[in-house]
């Protein structure tokens, strides 16, 4: 089992970086995500380059993933490794399902605009920034611009 940052580097290129709990203990704090998926794919199943639609963390289940990059490397990802995908820009890179076992995956997208920076540090202290979305007022409810919204009395 291993953690990978799939990144676009400062030459524009996809880039993948394997990470350890110990240099990067920010990856034990709590993320904020919108939601999450499964995915199979099928031996043989093949994604032309492309960039990260975006930025996610790709957990492998079951089978294997190759992903390929422009300096013409392919690494090959096992069941339990997470990735951290976030190469929303350049070319991107390639996806294979080698082999005759499906690959079955677990898909996290994260906040699309907090980004991780090349140290993977977001904040001065380290941290990865906590995410807060603010509902709109909602006239209906009688809330008010600028003011927080009603709460239920008992």
């Amino acid at each position: 089992m291993g953690i990978f940052r799939l990144y676009t580097n400062s030459d524009g290129k996809s880039q993948i970086d394997e990470l350890d709990l110990s240099s990067h203990p920010e990856l034990t704090a709590a993320t904020e995500t919108q939601n999450m998926f499964f995915r199979e794919w099928a031996p043989g199943h093949f994604i032309d380059w492309h960039p990260a639609p975006r930025r996610q963390y790709i957990i492998s289940l079951s089978g294997f993933v190759g992903v390929g990059l422009e300096d013409g490397t392919t690494h090959r990802f096992l069941p339990g490794d997470a990735r951290l995908v976030e190469d929303a820009t350049g070319k991107g890179h390639t996806t294979l399902v080698p082999g005759d076992e499906p690959s079955i995956t677990a898909g996290i997208p994260l906040f699309r605009f907090h980004k991780i920076s090349g140290s993977i540090r977001e904040n001065n202290h380290g941290h990865l920034p906590n995410v807060h979305r603010r509902r709109r007022p909602d006239p209906h409810r009688g809330d008010q611009p600028g003011r927080p919204p009603r709460t239920a009395r008992s």
